[in-house]
This record gives structure tokens, sequence and C-alpha cells, in this order.
């Protein structure tokens, strides 16, 4: 009956290690696997079901030394026995593949130190640890946005103090900048990818033909806003003047290709992506989409209050399409076509 009951205990514990969504795995003092259930073969890419006491851990990882760490921490629960270790390392699979798995390790003393084991939980926390990493990285970046915006604004009040000694649009320039600034200390100092920031190769088909309609759309409205504008108040333009002048299509709306890139990813990638990811919001879209508007306003105080208006009110249809389309691309081209078709019918 004592044989029994022992048979019976051993399945029972291999059943519920089995059964665990967390990786274990049991060794012997030697560093052979005596056990590993599914959760942890599947990270440590070892057959499920082989006879695991032909496997040394030391062996098969120790090849690769950026699994150094790892088993250091499983070596402290020889070293130190009567203690339970508990912490998260780095872990490279046999293929590469890269784990942050939150580690729990102990000392099993049985009767002879060469029955004794050493037994290692493993958690895979690797997207979460990445999620981490994200969430600080997008704060560093608005952080920078804010130290940059800061300075735009003063710099602002000393081209008013000094009688605005150079022309508005080398602060517009600034603009552009900030955004050229913000775009290489992502790329250069955090782990945010492009495709976090909005550029991103998929659904480019259907985000250009979106795109498209929106801008066909803004071209109509604007020539009818034009129209009306001409029946209330036909002084507001030039008599004479064709009704779209090609005339006014000067280099400054070849170079305006890359301000409204630039001026884009800063209120998309560089502020409204990262304040989605950081905020905890009910409505965290919707805040980000705001925020980021009223910012994208307030660097263009040079311009005037009615500009800074309606760079409001564009940054927030650019803002929702963007919440949309998940792409600068779409909102980069309705940029450009809404300041260039505003000059074309001398609406700006």
């Amino acid at each position: 009956m004592e044989l029994e009951a022992n048979v019976n205990n051993d399945q029972f514990e291999k059943r519920v290690l089995r059964d665990l969504s967390s990786g274990v795995i049991v060794l012997n003092t030697s560093g052979s696997i005596v056990y590993c259930n599914k959760p942890a073969c599947k990270i440590l890419e070892i057959p499920d079901g082989i006879d695991k006491m032909n496997i040394g851990v030391n062996e098969k990882f120790s090849e690769n030394k950026d699994n150094d760490d790892f088993l250091e921490f499983i070596l402290q629960s020889i070293y130190k026995k009567d203690e339970v270790h508990v912490g998260s390392r780095r872990f490279v699979s046999p293929s590469g593949k890269e784990y942050m798995l939150k580690m729990t390790t102990s000392y099993l003393k049985l009767e002879g130190d060469e029955s004794s084991q050493i037994v290692i939980t493993m958690e895979d926390v690797t997207e979460e640890e990445k999620l981490k990493i994200k969430l600080n990285d997008s704060s560093a970046t608005f952080s920078i946005v804010l130290v940059g915006m800061c300075f735009f604004l003063i710099l602002f009040a000393i081209w008013l103090y000094t009688g605005k000694p150079f022309p508005r649009k080398y602060l517009t320039k600034g603009i552009d900048l900030l955004g050229l600034i913000i775009f290489i200390f992502i790329m250069c100092f955090t782990s945010l990818k492009l495709k976090d920031i909005g550029i991103k190769p998929n659904k480019l088909k259907e985000t250009i033909l979106t795109s498209l309609v929106i801008v066909a759309v803004l071209f109509i409205l604007m020539g009818a806003t034009k129209l009306v504008l001409m029946k209330v108040n036909p002084s507001m333009f030039k008599p004479g003047n064709p009704f779209i002048d090609l005339s006014r299509f000067t280099m400054h709306y070849v170079e305006y290709i890359s301000t409204a890139l630039l001026q884009e990813f800063l209120a998309r990638g560089g502020i409204q992506s990262n304040l989605k990811r950081i905020t905890t919001a009910k409505h965290k879209s919707a805040m980000a989409i705001f925020l980021a508007s009223i910012i994208f306003a307030v660097l263009h105080i040079h311009l005037g209050l009615v500009y800074m208006a309606g760079a409001c009110i564009l940054s927030v249809v650019l803002g929702i399409l963007y919440n949309k389309q998940d792409n600068l691309i779409g909102v980069w081209m309705v940029h450009y076509c809404f300041g260039t078709f505003g000059a074309l019918y001398s609406l700006i």
C-alpha cells in the first residue's frame, strides 16, 4: 500500500506540473533535466516526451554567452540552498528567440546530496517587458517634445521682443527641426520601431486610396468655400487673378513636401502615438488626438490666432484619420494637399 501511495503521489505531482501554464524544470545536482513540463519544453526548445535525463542544461545552453546570467541564476540554488531565489533573466533559445523569464529557483534536499534536486519555475514575461520598455521610451519621447516646445515658445518670445528681426518662416522651420530631432531620438535612443510611429508598409494601397478620396473631397470643398467667399466679400481676392492660381505653386510648395512629413511625424508619431501609449484615460484615443492638436496649434503661434485655430481643426481631422488608418502616409498626403490647395485657391 505504501508503494502504491508513492506511485499515486508521483503521478499526481506530475499531472499538476504538466497542467501548469508556467514552465517547470527539475534538475539533479549534476545539471541534467529530471522533469520538464510542456511550457518549459517550448521555451527551451526540447522535444516534449523524450528522455530528459540525457540532456544537460549546462551543455545545451552554455555555448551562448547571452545565457550566462540564466545559468548563474540556476546555480544560486546550489550556492545558497536554504533560500528561494526570485528574479527575471534574459534567455536566448537555441533557435535565437529571445525571452525575458520571471524565474523562481529552490533547492529540494532529499536523502543524500546526490538525490537532491533543483526546482525551477519560469514565466514568459517577454511581451510585458517589451510593453514596459515601450512605455518608458514613449514617456521619454514625449518629454523631449515638451522640452522642444518650451524652447520654441522662448524663441518666439525673443523674436517678438526684438521686433521680429527675421521672417516668420524661419520659426516654421524650427517646427520641422523639432520633428527631425524627435525622429533621430526615437530611431537612435529608444526601442520604438518605424511601425510604432506610424510608418507601415502594410495596407499601403488601401491607405493611399482612402487618402486620395479625402483629397478629392477636400479639393471640391475648398473650391466651394472660395465661391461662397467671392460672393460674400469679393475684396478678399485680387481682381483678375485666376480661380486656381497655379503661379502660386513656387519652390516653397516643393519644400512643403518635407515640411508636411516632418510636422505630421511630430504630431502623430511623436505626440499622438506616444500619448495614446502612456495615457490611462478612459477615452485615450480621443484624449491623444485632442492634446496633440492643441500642441500642434501652439507650435503655430507665430502665424496668428486664426492660423492656430485652423491648424488645430486640421490636426483634429488628421488625428482621427491617423487613428483609423494607423499609418503616417495617409495623413501626410492630406496635410500636404490641404496646404497646397489653400495656396492655389488663394485661401492661405
